[in-house]
């Protein structure tokens, strides 16, 4: 028997899609950053794209792990849909 998370989703398989929609969210976040910060703030301080990638980093975890955009819960219905193992 699997051990079962959020929406009866196996844990594993919903920690997988959790982090895939971190990783989508962190490059958009990144892309987003790049395009709105002014181009003398980029270079002013040596750890500013380090921060930024951390703090970035750990935005996007959280979203996700809050349900982010839905991606992942999609993701985990989608791969388990017909899996009678799986109630949902």
């Amino acid at each position: 028997m699997t051990a079962s998370g959020e929406y009866g989703f196996p844990k594993q398989l919903r920690q997988a899609t959790e982090e895939l929609e971190s990783m989508l969210l962190s490059d958009v976040f990144s892309k987003l950053q790049q395009s709105f910060a002014p181009e003398e703030d980029r270079g002013a301080d040596p750890g500013h794209e380090t921060l930024s990638g951390i703090a970035g980093k750990a935005l996007c975890d959280s979203i996700a792990a809050h349900g982010g955009l839905g991606i992942g819960a999609v993701l985990s219905h989608a791969l388990t849909e017909n899996d009678p193992k799986v109630s949902g």
